[in-house]
């Protein structure tokens, strides 16, 4: 069983008398483990699509199956025990809460979330905080990580509900070119190692090459599906050695 099919879905947003058509027609098929890329520029309908996929949103025709049940008929409610139970997500802006632990930053998905114990959730956030390379800086605020650090922190939150999927949308887009590459890194290490299907939103087909297939969208329809080009993912790494040589902080 496929982990996401779609089929024709499209999305108009009503702006008072005008209808606003964003999707038109979306077809796809994303299978258990991969690592996609979505990309397009701006206004191309690649954030509408991943808020429909990451149940945030609902399509307004067309069908959504996801692990085979059908998301497109669920309620505003059971599409968030659907996410809740299966999707992480990392956004380009952190998200983190400002007066908060990063510790206590990964453990609030749980609250939303009935089951475990605190002492098992504690040690559970505690080993994602290893996982991502921070492990000393548990009790810090956001106020005291660097970018890099506080989307560790995001990437360790994504993952507390052990989820099926992890969508990223732009989650490089406020960091330097290393720091961008270790994060790129690190997915590709969560999707080889654990299996976790990743879909990164992108404008950039630099970023875009770190995954294995590439999805182009533009004005609201796929206009190409194939595997990447890790040769255009290769300019990013070689961004990311030169500003470590100068001394970037991460």
């Amino acid at each position: 069983m496929d982990l996401i099919e779609l089929r024709e879905i499209c999305k108009t947003y009503h702006l008072g008398e005008v209808d606003v058509p964003v999707l038109m027609g979306i077809t796809l098929i994303i299978k258990h483990g991969e690592m996609v890329s979505l990309m397009g520029a701006s206004g191309s309908g690649k954030s509408t699509l991943m808020n429909i996929l990451g149940c945030l949103d609902h399509a307004t025709s067309g069908q959504y199956f996801l692990e085979g049940r059908e998301v497109s008929k669920l309620s505003s409610n059971q599409r968030a025990e659907l996410r809740n139970r299966m999707i992480g997500f990392v956004f380009q802006s952190f998200n983190l809460l400002p007066r908060t632990s990063a510790l206590e930053n990964i453990l609030m998905p749980l609250e939303y979330r009935h089951g475990g114990s605190r002492r098992a959730n504690l040690e559970r956030a505690k080993d994602l905080l290893e996982r991502v390379g921070l492990g000393d800086r548990m009790n810090h605020h956001p106020s005291q990580l660097s970018g890099g650090q506080q989307q560790r922190v995001a990437i360790a939150r994504s993952l507390i509900n052990q989820p099926s999927i992890l969508f990223a949308d732009e989650p490089t887009g406020n960091l330097d070119s290393h720091t961008s590459a270790e994060i790129l890194e690190m997915f590709q290490k969560l999707n080889a190692d654990e299996k976790i299907t990743i879909l990164v939103v992108t404008h950039s087909a630099e970023i875009a090459a770190h995954a294995q297939r590439v999805i182009q969208i533009s004005d609201g329809r796929i206009v190409d599906d194939a595997p990447s080009h890790p040769a255009a993912g290769s300019l990013l790494a070689g961004g990311a050695a030169a500003a470590q040589t100068g001394g970037r902080a991460s």
